[in-house]
């Protein structure tokens, strides 16, 4: 008899852990800049405009309560901006690809609606730049290699298994890789955040 009470006891916690698991695969746009402050005289070049770009992620997510639940969304993302060339007075493009990590805590505060928070970590997989019409990988990456950064995002639910949402992160660390010098020579620091605001859709495969 107690054997069997294990059985079924066992079989409770496994059907209960699955119902609670969620699997979410999507894909969406990422719009992407550098935030700068205090450009010092010399460095407009710095300055930076924003690009469109896209992602795709698979989102594992663990249901705590009815509103409750955690989640890490797992990307490949492209990001990046466009910059103008002082030489040609033309515009350049930079992209970057990351491998992103991002977990995050969400609460459901109506029915369709969801808030959600979290931190995230990005390994940088290649960066390449594009004049006039030519990419090229760069052959010296001005990139941090991996970029730690926050995010808050809303997330709808439209219809059964559909999830739309916006979401914005922000860099904790400096995004260039580089040290900058006046024109005596002299280094100084300058702090530069990726920004990247992201739409897309997903579908709950599980």
């Amino acid at each position: 008899m107690k054997y069997i009470m294990s059985l079924i006891f066992c079989f409770y916690m496994v059907t209960n852990a699955h119902s609670q698991f969620q699997l979410h695969g999507g894909a969406g746009l990422n719009l992407s800049n550098i935030n700068v402050d205090d450009i010092p005289e010399g460095f407009t070049w710095i300055k930076t405009e924003a690009a469109t770009n896209y992602f795709l992620s698979v989102r594992p997510e663990f249901k705590l309560s009815d509103r409750w639940s955690v989640g890490i969304d797992v990307q490949f993302s492209r990001k990046g901006y466009f910059q103008n060339d002082p030489n040609n007075n033309e515009l350049s493009k930079l992209r970057i690809q990351y491998f992103d990590l991002l977990p995050q805590v969400q609460y459901k505060i109506a029915n369709p609606i969801s808030v959600y928070a979290g931190l995230g970590l990005g390994f940088r997989l290649s960066e390449s730049f594009k004049v006039e019409d030519a990419w090229q990988k760069a052959e010296i990456e001005i990139s941090t290699p991996t970029d730690a950064s926050y995010l808050v995002g809303l997330r709808v639910f439209p219809m059964n298994k559909l999830s739309v949402h916006l979401q914005f992160a922000g860099s904790l660390v400096d995004f260039y890789d580089l040290d900058f010098t006046d024109i005596f020579g002299e280094s100084f620091d300058l702090r530069t955040r990726l920004q990247n605001f992201q739409f897309g859709v997903a579908y709950r495969i599980l």
